[in-house]
């Protein structure tokens, strides 16, 4: 479906991956509270398991993977046509999607360009955007 939604892009755009890591050790501390007031030994050793899970995630660099379809585009019109029916295509995909913010965009091209560290650029598109 995905490919078959790619066909159908009739503008000129480039699909960027962005690795990011996942913090998640505000559910390693839920999961460890949540182990020290239960009393089934069941449940602990479930709780415990997941907490390994986690674990092992966090020894990993666990990262999430986000997409950004960029496109060049000055009417204010063309955009917002473009955006819907890429939020469309990607949705009938199963995806969710959303516009990204100027803090997203910069942090992208962040990454991209300057080796992950943060510049004081100006915003990427204007703010009615």
């Amino acid at each position: 479906m995905l490919k078959t939604f790619y066909d159908t892009i009739d503008f000129e755009f480039w699909l960027i991956s962005s690795d990011r890591p996942v913090d998640i050790s505000s559910y390693l501390a839920t999961l460890q509270i949540q182990y020290n007031q239960v009393n089934d030994p069941r449940v602990k050793k479930l709780i415990s398991q997941d907490i390994e899970k986690a674990n092992d995630f966090m020894r990993n660099n666990v990262t999430d993977t986000e997409y950004y379809i960029l496109f060049k585009e000055k009417n204010p019109d063309i955009i917002q046509k473009r955006l819907r029916t890429l939020m469309l295509g990607l949705s009938n995909c199963g995806l969710d999607s959303v516009q990204t913010s100027n803090n997203d965009l910069r942090t992208m091209l962040d990454s991209f360009l300057n080796g992950g560290m943060t510049t004081e650029n100006k915003a990427v598109l204007p703010n009615e955007f």
